[in-house]
């Protein structure tokens, strides 16, 4: 008479265990050498100078006049 209670087929057996060694290989394999992402070719020439900065002016600059007056230290005041 056959235990009705027994454990899996010899076949389920080996496919789960052929499965879980299959899952450690490809896991090991990404964790030693894991996909790498496209090598960014450098450029040949710099890149030419962004035209959102206004250039440097060359002429004379705008004159600006500061008042003559000499500085006071200002007391502070007690409330």
């Amino acid at each position: 008479m056959k235990d009705p209670v027994s454990g899996p087929s010899p076949a389920k057996r080996w496919l789960s265990a052929i499965m879980v060694l299959l899952l450690v290989l490809v896991l090991t394999i990404w964790y030693v050498a894991p996909p790498s992402k496209p090598k960014q070719e450098q450029q040949a020439r710099p890149a030419p100078r962004s035209t959102e900065w206004a250039p440097e002016p060359a002429g004379p600059a705008v004159p600006v006049n500061l008042p003559k007056t000499p500085m006071t230290n200002v007391p502070d005041q007690k409330r």
